[in-house]
């Protein structure tokens, strides 16, 4: 877009324009990636659409049993990652674990940590009872806010 304006430089304009179709074409990835470890992922995804961009542990939980289990009989959600569905928190897990969200560690960034942590930096997050997130926010990756129409 730039270079067809005859732009020397890339501004946030530029990067806003294609921000929509680039972040439907992510999440469509997203679902391709990762629908068959989950397959009712669309469905879970949507409910976050309009939503916020940062939950702590227990929002995150709350809003995956507001926006997906509440509309939906339990028995019949799916395997999770090949486990039988146990609760929000396993749904949770698999969101950090596919990359939707990431854990955002701002109170704590040094040059050796870092502010965002993914799940093949801290795997154990959201799952060890003594530690489930070591007091970090998560955070919907920003290339799919756009998608879901969040702020």
């Amino acid at each position: 877009r730039a270079a067809q304006e005859g732009k020397e430089r890339i501004d946030m304009n530029h990067i806003n324009r294609v921000m929509g179709p680039f972040s439907q074409h992510r999440l469509a990835d997203l679902y391709k990636e990762h629908q068959y470890q989950f397959t009712d992922l669309p469905r879970l995804i949507e409910g976050f659409a309009g939503g916020a961009r940062s939950y702590t542990t227990t929002e995150l939980k709350a809003r995956i049993a507001q926006c997906y289990e509440a509309h939906i009989d339990t028995k019949t959600i799916p395997d999770v990652d090949g486990v039988p569905y146990r609760d929000s928190l396993q749904i949770a897990r698999f969101l950090f674990k596919c990359g939707f969200v990431n854990g955002n560690n701002a109170g704590k960034t040094t040059m050796e940590v870092p502010e965002f942590v993914t799940y093949d930096a801290r795997p154990d997050l959201l799952k060890v009872d003594t530690n489930l997130d070591d007091g970090m926010t998560w955070e919907l990756q920003p290339v799919y806010r756009n998608a879901l129409r969040v702020n």
